[in-house]
């Protein structure tokens, strides 16, 4: 039988300490599971299967999801700002016959908005450095689903920052212009955010 400390008081664990689960099985092969806290010494038995629950209410999911949230939405509203479907020759805008310091100015500047995206080349490197198993330990709920869901919307944040980067380059009729929406856009403040 697994009991707590002698003064048979349970202890609820706090959100930011990390719980040890341990799972006992009795003579009457009913499940009895222990959760004890490191900083207390205490220990609550729970009878049955524990359940997985997902922290959905958290501050930290909460927030996540506003900054994801308000980065695409800026990004939908930049784009649908520069993008006229009502024009079926050209919805993007991008200007004929533009001459060669403008073209050679575009596609360094793609070059170099691809180089300093930093979102999408993490998203890289996280998948292929794989899922860490101390990271469960480090940070309470962590899971490869939600790790893997994390990379995924970095990824795509930062892929649609790049397309709307892409297309304020492209509309770009002269080499002022170009720089100008480049270097004073507000892609690179969203995707800090």
């Amino acid at each position: 039988m697994i009991t707590s400390n002698s003064t048979n008081k349970t202890a609820t664990p706090r959100p930011c300490q990390l719980a040890t689960t341990m799972t006992k099985k009795t003579s009457s092969d009913t499940k009895k599971t222990q959760t004890i806290t490191p900083s207390s010494g205490h220990s609550t038995v729970h009878h049955n299967t524990p359940t997985i629950q997902l922290q959905l209410h958290s501050r930290t999911f909460f927030l996540a999801t506003l900054v994801f949230s308000l980065q695409i939405a800026i990004f939908v509203i930049l784009t649908v700002d520069i993008i006229d479907v009502s024009n079926a020759r050209n919805p993007m805008m991008f200007p004929p016959n533009v001459e060669t310091p403008v073209r050679i100015t575009e596609v360094l500047a793609i070059v170099i908005a691809i180089i300093t995206q930093d979102d999408v080349r993490k998203a890289v490197n996280l998948l292929r450095e794989g899922f860490d198993q101390d990271l469960p330990r480090a940070f309470e709920g962590a899971t490869v689903a939600k790790w893997i869901l994390s990379i995924v919307l970095r990824a795509i944040e930062g892929l649609l920052g790049l397309f709307v980067t892409f297309l304020l380059i492209m509309q770009s009729s002269n080499v002022l212009n170009l720089l100008l929406n480049f270097s004073a856009s507000a892609m690179e403040f969203v995707t800090l955010m």
